[in-house]
């Protein structure tokens, strides 16, 4: 089966931060089979037998970074048929489409004690959480004097938890290229 992991704060080459050779060697001297980096810093796809392993492999990776280069972040993992279904989904149908600057997913721990109530818009209107369910929050962000809202930064701090944020067309993509 296939996996995608998207981790907080890996930006290669920057300090607290592998870069792009340390990432995937973390994937393989795990056992995860087939790891690549995909798009943009932190997010990889993998194989692994089922989503127990993947979650384990992905744990491992995470201690790895941390040994390698003092990394400190999370990581989020989901199937690529989990992934696909969402995609299918598409659940920006239901999303504000006015002057939308970004189409955002937040991944969430799976099983999370208190789920914000939404629609949570910001006051300067640059953000907006529009949907939340087990795993994910999906939100628009608009720009606002040249800035979009910040969507990891609002979430965190309202559910006290360490998140990452990726816009919806990076999904989407991987999962275009993993079909």
């Amino acid at each position: 089966m296939r996996f995608a992991a998207f981790f907080r704060n890996v930006n290669f080459g920057h300090a607290g931060s592998s870069d792009k050779a340390q990432f995937v060697a973390a994937f393989n001297a795990v056992g995860a089979k087939h790891a690549d980096s995909f798009l943009t810093h932190g997010n990889a796809s993998f194989s692994a037998t089922g989503a127990d392993e993947a979650q384990v492999w992905v744990n491992e990776v995470c201690l790895r970074l941390r040994q390698v280069c003092a990394w400190d972040g999370v990581a989020y993992t989901r199937s690529m048929a989990y992934l696909a279904e969402r995609v299918a989904a598409d659940p920006f149908i239901a999303a504000p489409q006015d002057d939308i600057s970004e189409r955002c997913v937040t991944f969430l721990p799976d099983h999370l004690a208190g789920i914000p109530d939404i629609p949570i818009v910001v006051p300067r209107r640059d953000l907006e959480v529009f949907a939340v369910q087990a795993g994910e929050a999906y939100s628009v962000t608009r720009l606002v004097n040249g800035r979009p809202g910040n969507v990891n930064g609002l979430l965190e701090r309202r559910l006290k938890i360490p998140l990452t944020t990726r816009n919806w067309n990076t999904v989407v993509r991987l999962v275009q290229r993993e079909s």
